[in-house]
């Protein structure tokens, strides 16, 4: 029972860390947006509609529009530069938000042993049952950029750098990840004042 408890509290509570370092070029502080798309290059397409996907919910819960890349620009086919300007002007896009990948690492380590064991006496023979088990440590760490471009003039809104890190079988999770770096986007974004 206190196991199965323990084990609940864990996995409700999985978390991960995302810093940001971000700067907003002289031209664009305090210009805000209300329809953004996220396009995430070069990574895969599981990957890529997940965190768009929560990058657009952490978004849209600041009250900003928001469409996926993928949506906008299905990945089987190819779009030239005047495709994508034509698509962004007739969905009224007014930032392209492009989050790269930089990297990841991931580590575990045995941090020690549960020993569990009993035995039992009956008349005069005696049974014994030990097991070990190994304590494993997860942690990971993945590397982002994040380049805001203003569809009016397609220069560089804002940058930023993004590190997000967990440790904990629970906490290494790419849904806990997505869910991290587009909340810390988001909040980022908005205290720059472009949302």
């Amino acid at each position: 029972m206190k196991r199965s408890l323990l084990l609940a509290v864990v996995l409700i509570s999985a978390c991960a860390t995302t810093n940001i370092t971000g700067f907003t070029d002289p031209d664009y502080r305090n210009k805000s947006y209300k329809s953004l798309v996220v396009v995430t290059p070069n990574l895969n397409l599981e990957y890529s509609s997940l965190l768009q996907g929560k990058v657009c919910k952490a978004l849209e819960a600041q009250k900003v529009s928001c469409a996926r890349g993928l949506d906008l620009f299905p990945p089987t086919r190819t779009f030239d530069t005047s495709e994508i300007v034509q698509i962004l002007a007739e969905n009224k896009i007014d930032g392209y938000l492009l989050l790269s990948y930089g990297g990841s690492s991931t580590q575990s380590q045995q941090i020690g042993t549960l020993s569990y064991g009993s035995a039992s006496v009956f008349g005069n023979t005696v049974s014994a049952y030990g097991s070990s088990t190994p304590v494993m440590s997860f942690s990971r760490r993945d590397g982002y950029s994040a380049v805001l471009i203003d569809t009016q003039s397609y220069n560089k809104a804002w940058i930023g750098g993004a590190t997000t890190h967990a440790q904990g079988l629970a906490n290494i999770t790419d849904d806990v990840f997505t869910t991290s770096l587009g909340q810390k986007i988001a909040a980022e974004l908005k205290n720059a004042g472009h949302l």
